[in-house]
C-alpha cells in the first residue's frame, strides 16, 4: 500500500509538470496576476493518498491478534514451550554425546561394509559364518520357545477365540471389568454400617486405631490363655459326666468318626425296630393298645392307665391279705395234717430270702428317686419306713414288680406312695 501511494503522489507529481508545460500562460513577472509554484501543486494530490494508507495501516492494527492469541494458535511459541524446547535441546545433545560412534556401530549398520576389510576369500568365508551363527541362534530360540498350552496357561494366548476377535474381546472383559468394579462401589457400604460391624473404629483418631487394635489382641489373647489355664482335665470332664469314657480311650482324631458309627448303629438299629414292629390291630388284641370303639382322649389315656394298673395292684393286695393260713386250710380239711410241715420251713426260708431281696430292691429304688430329685429327704426316710413296715401298698408294688419286671411302674408307685405317707 505505501508503494501504491508513493507511484500515486509520482504519477501526480508528473501530470503537474506536464499542465505546467501545456498551459499557454506565459510567465510574465510584471502581470499582476500570480502564478501558483510547482511545489504546491505537488502538496495537495499527495495529501489525500496518504491519509488513505494511514487510515488503512490504523484498521489493519486495529484488527491484529494479541500475542496470546498468536501463541495459542501456535505461530509464536509461549515462554513455557520456550523452556521445554531449552529442556529437549539438552537431552538431545546429551543423548548424541552418549551415543556409540561409527567405528562401533559399524558391523550393525553395514555388517557387509565390514567384511570388505578382508580379502575375497575370508570376506565369503565370514558371511557364511555370520549366516550359520545366526541360523543357530534362531533355531536355538525356536527350540526354547513356550507351546501353546503353556501361553494359555499364562493367560498369554487365549485359542478360543479368533485373532481378529481377541482386541475386541479384551476390551469387552475390561468394559465388565469396569463395570463390576463401579456396581460394587456403589454397593459398598457406608461409614454407619462399618462402624456398626465394628470394622471403622468410631470416637479415637485414626493415626491411633493401630495401636487400639494391636492393645485389644494382646487383651484377647491373654484372656484365653487364662482360660486356657483355668481349664478343666480331662479327667474332670469324665468324672462330671461332660467327656465319654470311650472319647478318652479313642485318639482325637478318631473321636468324630467313633461317635458318626455310634449314630449310624443306633439309626439301624431303631429303623430295623421300626420295620419289626407290629401292627395295631396285632397291639389291640393284644390288650396293648385300646379298642378304637372304646378308646378315650390322648390326654385321659395315660391317667387312665395308671388308675387301672392301680386297681389291680390293689386287688391283688387285697387277695393276698384275705388268703387262708396253714392251719386254716387244715381245719377246713384242705390239706392234711402235716402235709406241708416238711416244706413249710423251706418255704418260710424262701419267704425270708424272697423278703430280703424285697427289701434291698424297695431301698435302691427309693434312693434312686431321691438322687433324682423327685422326693426330698424326709419323704425318703418315711418310704423307707413304710418298707420296712411292710406297708401293703409298698408289698403290692414289688408283687407287680416280680410279675411283669416292670421298673418304671414300681418306681412311679413308690413315688406315690411317698408324697401320700
Amino acid at each position: 500500500m505505501a508503494k501504491k501511494a508513493k507511484q500515486q503522489a509520482a504519477n501526480g507529481g508528473k501530470n503537474g509538470a506536464t499542465a505546467a508545460q501545456v498551459s499557454p500562460v506565459k510567465s510574465n513577472p510584471a502581470s499582476p496576476v500570480k502564478v501558483a509554484s510547482p511545489q504546491k501543486t505537488q502538496q495537495e494530490p499527495e495529501a489525500a493518498p496518504l491519509k488513505d494508507v494511514a487510515e488503512k495501516v490504523d484498521q489493519a492494527l486495529k484488527r491484529r491478534k494479541s500475542i496470546e492469541e498468536v501463541q495459542e494458535a501456535g505461530i509464536i511459541k509461549s515462554p513455557e514451550d520456550a523452556e521445554k524446547m531449552v529442556h529437549l535441546t539438552e537431552t538431545m545433545e546429551e543423548k548424541m554425546e552418549a551415543r556409540p560412534d561409527q567405528g562401533d556401530m559399524e558391523h550393525i549398520i553395514n555388517p557387509t561394509g565390514a567384511n570388505r576389510r578382508l580379502s575375497g576369500v575370508l570376506a565369503a568365508t565370514a558371511k557364511d559364518l555370520e549366516k550359520n551363527i545366526t541360523a543357530d541362534k534362531i533355531d536355538r530360540h525356536l527350540h526354547s520357545r513356550p507351546d501353546v498350552d503353556e501361553l494359555e496357561k499364562k493367560n498369554v494366548l487365549d485359542t478360543h477365540t479368533a485373532p481378529k476377535l481377541q482386541s475386541v474381546q479384551k476390551k469387552l472383559q475390561r468394559k465388565m471389568s469396569s463395570d463390576e468394579l463401579a456396581h460394587r462401589l456403589e454397593n459398598r457400604p457406608d461409614v454407619t454400617d462399618l462402624k456398626d460391624h465394628g470394622i471403622v473404629k468410631d470416637g479415637v483418631a485414626p493415626s491411633l486405631q493401630a495401636t487400639q487394635d494391636k492393645l485389644q489382641r494382646q487383651l484377647n489373647a491373654d484372656r484365653v490363655n487364662h482360660q486356657l489355664v483355668k481349664r478343666p482335665s480331662v479327667g474332670e470332664l469324665s468324672a462330671q459326666g461332660v467327656l465319654d469314657k470311650t472319647d478318652v480311650l479313642v485318639a482325637p482324631s478318631l473321636t468324630a468318626t467313633a461317635k458318626q458309627l455310634e449314630r449310624n448303629l443306633v439309626q439301624n438299629h431303631v429303623a430295623h425296630l421300626l420295620e419289626t414292629r407290629p401292627e395295631k390291630d396285632e397291639l389291640v388284641t393284644h390288650h396293648i393298645l385300646e379298642d378304637p370303639s372304646n378308646a378315650v382322649s390322648p390326654v385321659i389315656q395315660g391317667k387312665k392307665n395308671q388308675l387301672e394298673k392301680q386297681l389291680k395292684v390293689d386287688e391283688v393286695a387285697r387277695h393276698l391279705r384275705k388268703r387262708p393260713s396253714v392251719s386254716e386250710l387244715e381245719e377246713k380239711g384242705i390239706v392234711d395234717e402235716g402235709e406241708l410241715s416238711e416244706g413249710y420251713s423251706n418255704v418260710q426260708k424262701k419267704c425270708s430270702l424272697s423278703r430280703r431281696a424285697r427289701y434291698t430292691l424297695a431301698l435302691k429304688a427309693a434312693s434312686r428317686i431321691a438322687a433324682d430329685n423327685l422326693i426330698s429327704q424326709d419323704e425318703k426316710a418315711r418310704l423307707k419306713d413304710l418298707i420296712l413296715s411292710d406297708d401293703e401298698k409298698v408289698v403290692a408294688a414289688l408283687e407287680c414288680y416280680e410279675l411283669d419286671q416292670d421298673i418304671e411302674e414300681m418306681l412311679d408307685t413308690l413315688y406315690r406312695v411317698a408324697k401320700l405317707a
